[in-house]
């Protein structure tokens, strides 16, 4: 009984203290900067609303996980110059924060210049995510104006510039916690090139054809269980 109560104890304190070291868990807030983020030290969030992309305007506003996102303050101005926000324990990653920490040449800052949050969907040793610059609906512009136009604040305007049909780029991207640096794969070039100096051991070989996403997203899941 007593080699059983002592092997509960262990296993509980290394697999708390496990947890700990990879610093997955972050409370609700706002993350001004990297160092913010690295304390795990957040502001208040209680006057944030989230802004979600990529659903049907009318849903804008719902309480709901999407990958995309705006944040807004109390006055329905758009959040901008912060590192992440943790909202509903989910750490979405802003543009402005990967912009000031992405690591050369892995992306390009001109890629990161939206007031766009991205959401991380896996996390370890790598947080990884996806940017979305994409507008597939042509009417989403319309849609957008109305409807931040009645929020009232620099939305409606921000909002509307930001949407009229665009090509730029879809591309995965990770927070790498042994640098604290963002890296972007735009391209398999820099995939490869990664591949090739973090992890030579495992001689990887990027598909030939279009960077596949998920592939992209699995290859990360699969790094994080090392």
């Amino acid at each position: 009984m007593k080699s059983l109560l002592l092997s509960l104890f262990l296993f509980i304190h290394f697999s708390g203290t496990g947890q700990n070291e990879t610093g997955n868990t972050y409370s609700n807030g706002i993350y001004y900067t990297l160092e913010d983020f690295l304390a795990h030290h957040p502001d208040t969030i209680s006057k944030v609303r989230k802004v979600n992309l990529g659903v049907p305007t009318e849903e804008a506003l719902k309480d709901t996980i999407v990958d995309h996102t705006f944040f807004i303050d109390k006055n329905n101005d758009l959040l901008t110059k912060v590192f992440a926000i943790v909202y509903n324990g989910e750490i979405y990653f802003a543009d402005y924060g990967i912009r000031e920490n992405l690591l050369l040449p892995y992306g390009q800052k001109t890629a990161f210049k939206t007031k766009k949050f991205h959401r991380v969907q896996e996390r370890g040793r790598y947080f990884y995510a996806e940017s979305n610059y994409a507008i597939s609906d042509p009417t989403a512009a319309i849609l957008l104006g109305s409807m931040f136009g009645a929020l009232g604040g620099a939305v409606g305007g921000a909002l509307g510039a930001m949407y009229p049909s665009q090509s730029e780029i879809e591309a995965p991207f990770i927070f790498d916690t042994h640098s604290n640096r963002f890296l972007a794969f735009h391209s398999k070039k820099l995939l490869q090139q990664f591949m090739n100096t973090y992890h030579p051991e495992r001689n990887y070989e990027v598909e030939k054809g279009k960077l596949d996403i998920e592939t992209v997203r699995d290859l990360f899941v699969d790094l994080n269980k090392e």
